[in-house]
């Protein structure tokens, strides 16, 4: 019999954790076994000591839930500017149309800032600002923009604020790097079951059968039940009913609300900007207007939803 594959990179945190700590208790369970091992066995007990405190640390910031509300709050004002550029595009007016333009490469420069790191996004929105304050403030004033701007400008600081309070709040949590860490954690997990697994080709023993048996049906769960193998299908997921919306000659905008209920699980009610993101077709003129979602982080696919623009 032999191992199971376990890729450990794609574990999160808390459940590569909770894998190596059934590792080791099953190694208590087979004294034979785990002397085999002992050599590596107290290391492995010290590293997932040092795991536990930096999994305490990364679980533990009551502001990354606060940082992750001000990152969609800026996503959500990105998503309102393109929408008056884009109507911009498509104005009678050619000074606007110009106008409009100029701000749209300006904007394209910057790739999909919505899409970037916490701190990409950060530094991509500050300059934006201080360009459409500065060169671009004569196009700003002909597109309606300055409010979008101040909204834009009040997140952006709203945003670095909490993200400073988070760094100042990390100064104090363990030096050592949770990624570090789980790499000394996985190797020394991969020496053991390969010392194990040779011993085991060697000695038929019904104490090897038995140890990797019940190692690989913790393995199978990991591998069917891990977040990052089971992204859940946002095409099957409920929308909350869009309003009928008026037509203003510009793109209409709507966030939906979009709902999840697992099998025997509470519903949960999705993210704009951190679970799903939207684009939209035929948003413009009055008819029928397309909405499309598509899933982020935990969610993966898409899903089609139609509202109607009335005159």
């Amino acid at each position: 019999m032999k191992f199971l594959n376990l890729r450990l990179s794609r574990l999160l945190s808390e459940e590569h954790f909770q894998f190596m700590k059934l590792f080791y208790q099953l190694l208590d369970r087979f004294p034979a076994i785990k002397n085999l091992v002992v050599a590596l066995y107290v290391p492995l007990l010290d590293l997932l000591a040092q795991e536990s405190r930096l999994v305490d640390a990364e679980r533990g910031s009551a502001l990354s839930h606060l940082i992750a509300e001000a990152d969609a709050r800026i996503d959500r004002t990105i998503v309102g500017i393109n929408s008056v550029i884009n109507a911009g595009l498509h104005h009678f007016d050619p000074a606007i149309v110009a106008a409009a333009d100029r701000i749209h490469a300006r904007m394209k420069a910057f790739g999909n800032i919505e899409s970037k790191s916490y701190e990409g996004e950060a530094t991509a929105v500050g300059i934006l600002i201080d360009d459409l304050r500065g060169k671009f403030t004569g196009d700003v004033t002909l597109l309606g923009l300055a409010g979008w701007i101040d909204e834009l400008e009040a997140a952006h600081k709203a945003f670095d604020e909490l993200f400073e309070q988070r760094n100042v709040e990390w100064a104090g949590k363990p030096d050592a790097n949770l990624r570090d860490v789980r790499k000394q954690v996985d190797d020394t997990y991969r020496q053991m079951i390969e010392r194990i697994a040779a011993a085991a080709t060697l000695d038929d023993a019904e104490t090897y059968t038995e140890f990797i048996r019940q190692l690989n049906r913790e393995i199978s769960y990991f591998n069917e039940h891990s977040p990052r193998h089971t992204r859940k299908d946002i095409a099957n997921f409920a929308v909350g009913d869009i309003p009928t919306q008026t037509y203003t000659g510009e793109q209409v905008i709507v966030i939906p609300d979009v709902f999840y209920t697992g099998e025997g699980q509470q519903t949960v009610k999705l993210v704009f900007a951190k679970d799903f993101t939207v684009t939209y077709r035929n948003n413009v003129k009055v008819g029928t207007a397309e909405l499309i979602l598509h899933g982020k982080g935990g969610y993966r696919g898409s899903k089609i939803v139609t509202f109607n623009i009335n005159q």
